[in-house]
């Protein structure tokens, strides 16, 4: 691994030789891979029956053992993925160029000659989690993502199918985690109910994070392990390892796991299931893999080839090329006629085009996005002139990474998804970054550090999402969705995105409530990715916050009709409803 990483070409030229031996044709992979095209025996594992210790009760169960064949398979892709990273630098180098691209094809051969196994590795993912399997992808995903830089992306064009693999494979990754993520959240707003005044549990905006309470502390815990039950069945355990960790629980999760003398086993069954350190670990598992999956489906997006920048060299007369609704980029005019490689694509000014004048040769734009700056503008136009034209969006490139969806809010809805990937899959993959932060948290007085891998999730996602929110507006997919569909969407990017700033930019809403709920992922991204996705979900924001205050002035006039007290469902006693009634 380390000659890999060195990136000296001289060093990595030595390994050209030998690893076409030891990685692709390797006679131990030919013999094992048959058996890992297969959903059974789960593979990395060996098997045999034998005593295991379950929750102090010996059980016979089939016990796995780690398979040594397999883990020289992982460190082979582990090799073989570093390489590749390192050998991306040679290939726009005349004189190391053939080391580089000598490597590139021997990946692409790899993912030839395996390409059935490595297929089944993402399906057995779907199907049900093991540490060794998620391995397994998570260095999969990690080498074809290398492969799809920028630089090295034409090699892989045959491989479309390994991509469509991977969007199904986020698909019922983010379920897992949003089901865990879920039941966790429902457990601990029931503790900080049974602990806490019974208004203030169901505050939104104290919690910081959406009520899970307004429907009954019954139904919260109907609803906690159901999604306990579900996030179970997805996981499997091999070893012993496995199941001594399924029953140990880390000190931080110990309140929240305690046994309670009126709760039924079942109850405390799905509440160590969600809390167990054999659950937490297959959690962060899942987290990293995920990661390098999103990795690739950024990389692959359609937004990533769909602007096209004019050279000097290819300059041509963009009249016919430019037509309403499309995006332009711009030299604004202080720059005067400095070519695109001088002022660099940071440079330009981005807007959206309203109109063309042919006669005058110029169009009228709405600016989307000012020179040097990824914060959102106030709605502006502005005039382009035919010379100041720098970049023109590919209309044909309008293509989104999923289908267009709210997130399951209940168990009811997750029974419904679909394997296909969509927003809600990334909106629940949001909600759980910062669901696991709010996790690790607990009872401590200070705040803690988001964890490197949890923002670089949401970071991957919110880019994701973004993007695909903008696509589908374009398409007129949002008029498609039902009522009910589109206003539980406007108002899941409002739980993720709310900002302040942006409704109060807006005139025509009213005054916000105070205190206001601050999306989710504030704290969780850098705030140069927080401010450039505002930009993209402002329409879904303010679409939901005008909701959200006409839902408050009607509950308004029905307090003045009742005398301003009004029931919680599911709640015994009279209490006055907060009139912001938090998230759906």
């Amino acid at each position: 691994h380390a000659i890999a990483d060195l990136g000296d070409p001289d060093i990595l030229s030595c390994c050209a030789v030998v690893l076409p031996q030891l990685v692709v044709r390797n006679a131990l992979f030919a013999a094992r891979a048959p058996l890992w095209t297969s959903q059974s025996p789960p593979r990395g594992y060996i098997f045999k029956g034998e005593l295991a210790m379950v929750s102090n009760l010996k059980s016979s169960l089939l016990v796995g053992t780690d398979d040594p064949v397999f883990f020289i398979w992982l460190s082979s892709m582990q090799i073989l993925a570093g390489i590749v990273r390192s050998s991306t630098h040679f290939t726009n180098h005349s004189s190391a160029e053939d080391i580089g691209r000598g490597f590139i094809d021997m990946s692409v051969e790899f993912l030839k000659v395996y390409k059935d196994a490595l297929l089944m590795c993402l399906n057995s993912c779907e199907t049900k989690l093991t540490r060794n399997a998620l391995k397994e992808a998570k260095i999969f995903l990690t080498l074809v993502a290398e492969l799809c830089k920028r630089n090295v992306k034409v090699s892989f064009m045959h491989f479309e199918e390994l991509i469509d693999h991977s969007k199904f494979f986020v698909s019922s990754l983010s379920r897992f985690l949003g089901a865990t993520g879920t039941s966790q959240e429902l457990f601990i707003s029931i503790n900080e109910y049974e602990k806490s005044d019974p208004e203030e549990a169901m505050n939104p905006v104290s919690l910081g994070r959406p009520s899970r309470l307004l429907d009954g502390v019954p139904t919260a815990k109907h609803e906690a392990i159901k999604f306990s039950h579900y996030a179970s069945g997805c996981t499997g355990r091999m070893t012993k390892a496995d199941f001594q960790d399924s029953a140990t629980v880390p000190d931080f999760l110990r309140p929240l796991s305690l046994e309670r003398d009126y709760e039924n086993d079942l109850e405390k069954n799905c509440r160590l299931s969600v809390t167990s350190n054999f659950s937490l670990d297959l959690v962060r598992a899942t987290a990293r893999c995920l990661c390098q999956a999103l990795t690739l489906i950024r990389r692959t997006h359609q937004v990533s080839k769909s602007f096209y920048m004019f050279s000097d060299a290819n300059r041509m007369d963009p009249m016919h090329l430019v037509e309403p609704g499309i995006v332009i980029g711009y030299r604004y005019m202080g720059q005067g006629m400095l070519s695109t490689s001088v002022i660099g694509f940071d440079s330009l000014r981005f807007g959206r085009v309203l109109s063309v004048d042919t006669f005058s040769r110029s169009w009228d734009v709405l600016v989307l996005r000012e020179e040097g700056s990824e914060v959102a503008v106030a709605e502006r136009q502005e005039t382009v002139k035919a010379d100041q034209l720098a970049g023109v969006e590919d209309k044909s490139a309008r293509r989104p990474s999923g289908n267009l969806k709210p997130a399951p809010d209940s168990m009811a809805a997750f029974e419904r998804t679909t394997s296909f990937l969509t927003t809600g899959n990334y909106i629940l993959i949001c909600r759980w970054c910062h669901q696991y932060w709010t996790l690790l948290q607990g009872n401590s007085q200070s705040s803690v550090r988001v964890p490197d891998f949890v923002q670089q999730i949401a970071e991957e996602t919110v880019v994701l999402l973004g993007a695909d929110l903008v696509l589908h507006a374009l398409n007129g997919d949002l008029k498609k969705l039902e009522k009910k569909e589109s206003t539980q969407l406007d108002s899941q990017v409002f739980e993720l995105f709310a900002d302040e700033g942006i409704l109060e930019s807006n005139a025509e809403n009213e005054p916000l409530t105070n205190p206001f709920p601050t999306g989710r992922m504030k704290n969780i991204i850098d705030p140069i990715v927080w401010n450039g996705v505002q930009n993209q979900v402002r329409p879904y924001v303010i679409r939901a916050w005008k909701e959200k205050q006409e839902t408050e002035r009607k509950l308004n006039e029905k307090r003045k009709r009742s005398g301003s007290m009004s029931f919680y469902p599911g709640f015994h006693g009279m209490v006055e409803q907060s009139p912001f009634r938090g998230y759906p």
